[in-house]
């Protein structure tokens, strides 16, 4: 059977916390198409040393890195989690390592390049190469707290793949109740929508996916391609809210921004 070996610590690393003799715990999760057509079984088993996280994860057949890391992070957070609740201290999981079942070591990092592609607000430093800034940009995020709110519940979907939608869509309702604060939800959409040219169904993609799990219905499964969707809309939109503050809040136009619809 493949095995997978995972390796991380908890922060901040002063809690020194250590667990030995974690029972196994068993897993199985049926079909989902198109993530898992085959489903996937498997055990956890866990030890954390002072900190230092080592998880072994058995499965009945092979499936990629990156799922099992998925379902890997999740169960550790869980069992810290549990820890968190009983003790009122608030901890983050960190697993950086993994050794596949041919033993080949892996750096672990959850990044997604084609995002950066979405950002035009950021200005390069052509005398330092790698170097970017925001200009004025900056100056809206930390004069308006909701902003880098939303800002930072959009970053948070980056690292929480169960939760990126019901993330992206709270960035994206807290960027409408910015910009059309007074008004109701029927009659804030289009406006909002409008400044930044694109339509419901662009938007709809991401809110209507995240209305069942915020509040609390979990049993709808959203696929990768989806989550990935989602992030990528979520990106433009604030992008597009951004180049709006930059703006001087005026409508978002074409040639330079052309209708998101769909």
């Amino acid at each position: 059977m493949p095995i997978f070996l995972f390796k991380g610590r908890i922060l901040p690393e002063f809690e020194e916390i250590s667990a030995w003799n974690v029972p196994t715990v068993h897993f199985y999760e049926p079909p989902h198409l198109p993530d898992l057509p085959e489903g996937l079984k498997g055990d956890f088993n866990i030890a954390i040393n002072h900190s230092l996280i080592d998880l072994i994860c058995t499965v009945d057949e092979l499936v990629s890195l990156s799922r099992i890391h998925n379902r890997a992070i999740a169960y550790v957070r869980a069992f810290v989690d549990l820890h968190c609740f009983a003790t009122g201290a608030p901890l983050t999981v960190i697993l950086d390592t993994a050794i596949d079942p041919y033993g080949e070591a892996f750096t672990l990092r959850t990044i997604h390049p084609s995002l950066a592609n979405l950002c035009t607000v950021r200005i390069n430093n052509a005398n330092v190469p790698g170097s970017f800034g925001f200009g004025d940009v900056m100056d809206h995020i930390i004069r308006e707290p909701a902003l880098f709110l939303a800002m930072r519940d959009l970053i948070s979907a980056l690292s929480y793949a169960d939760l990126a939608v019901v993330n992206c869509a709270r960035a994206i309702e807290g960027l409408r109740n910015i910009m059309v604060p007074d008004e109701n939800r029927e009659k804030a959409w289009p406006i909002f929508q409008g400044n930044l040219n694109f339509d419901r169904a662009y938007r709809e993609f991401v809110t209507k996916r995240a209305i069942a799990p915020r509040h609390g219905d979990r049993t709808e499964y959203i696929t990768g391609p989806e989550i990935d969707e989602a992030l990528q809309r979520s990106w433009k939109i604030m992008n597009r809210f951004l180049e709006f503050r930059r703006g001087g809040n005026k409508p978002l136009r074409p040639p330079d921004f052309d209708l998101l619809a769909g």
